[in-house]
């Protein structure tokens, strides 16, 4: 039994796009936080409507990159597990480039 599948123009160049999304997000990229969690991922794993309200909810004063970096990896997980969805801040980032890579690619 031989089966034969027809691929049609407009699946063909879906396949190209496809191809060409996934050129453009080969190697390392700097996405800024608001890119990578906007309003509608934020809203949907919390009950804040977004990470600028996430972030004025959480106990640490947050103005600077800097102020970020010195908060306590433990002291920001913790707050994350408890006002998220998320057990760690790792893994509500690591969710969030999967929704911005499918993004990206046409999935989302």
């Amino acid at each position: 039994m031989k089966s034969e599948i027809k691929v049609t123009g407009n699946f063909r160049q879906r396949l190209h796009d496809l191809a060409q999304k996934s050129r453009e997000l080969d190697g390392q990229h700097e996405i800024p936080l608001s890119e990578l969690m906007p309003d509608d991922f934020v809203g949907a794993s919390s009950s804040f409507p977004s990470l600028k309200e996430l972030f004025a909810a959480s106990p640490f004063e947050i103005h600077t990159l800097d102020d970020f970096k010195a908060i306590p990896d433990e002291d920001w997980d913790k707050f994350i597990s408890t006002n998220t969805t998320f057990a760690t801040w790792g893994e509500m980032q690591q969710a969030a480039v999967r929704e911005w890579t499918q993004h990206k690619l046409g999935f989302k």
